[in-house]
């Protein structure tokens, strides 16, 4: 199931073999779902690795991908993986927190990921311009990722490398960040599968958000 000991070792390769394989169904209140193959998530995430290429973003870049539950944030996580940068899911604003308390949060999060690129829907940009100087932060589109043309090649991917940030849910103080490699992921999900016993027919159903520290990995 997990042959590679990358990440996008395995999704490329269940994409070529298998491209209507299916590898998330998302569901929503009161609007359809929505049906994701490997193909459909190769091919929309190479969109993504043009758009991040286009944007000045290098290889080993982080890059803090701030948006609501849905295929795009799918499709710009794999597409970091794709090119070659480090990607790091954040939550997005939330009735629990103010504005203020959000931005100041935010604002020290980017800080300790050491980026300047934040991607976002185009709604909460408008917020954040007024956060944050331009010159400080690059702050990207997500519905502008989807109108490139998808990269024909990627960036090799090596176990040793670290792969993504994932933050802790920042209960009792600031998210705490750690950079993961391919190798220690792929074993951590070796690991599901083994305990779990599971196969490529098995389907599991998840309420995690992808921000949250079980949530991704999960």
């Amino acid at each position: 199931m997990l042959d590679s000991d990358t990440l996008i070792g395995n999704v490329t390769r269940i994409a070529e073999s298998q491209p209507n394989k299916v590898f998330a169904k998302l569901l929503f209140c009161g609007r359809e779902s929505v049906v994701i193959t490997y193909q459909d998530l190769l091919t929309n995430a190479a969109k993504f690795a043009s758009f991040y290429k286009s944007k000045g973003i290098d290889r080993n870049d982080v890059v803090v991908i701030l948006l609501n539950h849905g295929a795009e944030l799918l499709y710009s996580f794999v597409g970091a993986l794709l090119y070659g940068a480090v990607p790091s899911i954040f939550a997005p604003p939330s009735v629990k927190i103010s504005t203020e308390e959000y931005g100041r949060t935010l604002s020290l999060l980017l800080d300790v990921c050491d980026t300047r690129y934040l991607l976002t829907f185009r709604e909460l940009s408008q917020q954040l311009q007024g956060i944050y100087p331009q010159e400080t932060i690059d702050i990207l589109i997500a519905e502008e990722g989807l109108g490139y043309l998808p990269a024909v090649e990627w960036a090799c991917s090596d176990p040793t490398e670290i792969v993504l940030l994932q933050h802790s849910s920042g209960t009792t103080g600031l998210k705490k960040g750690v950079a993961l490699s391919n190798r220690s992921v792929i074993n951590q999900l070796r690991n599901y599968v083994s305990t779990l016993k599971l196969n490529e027919d098995d389907k599991i159903v998840s309420w995690l958000p992808l921000y949250h520290d079980m949530g991704l990995i999960a």
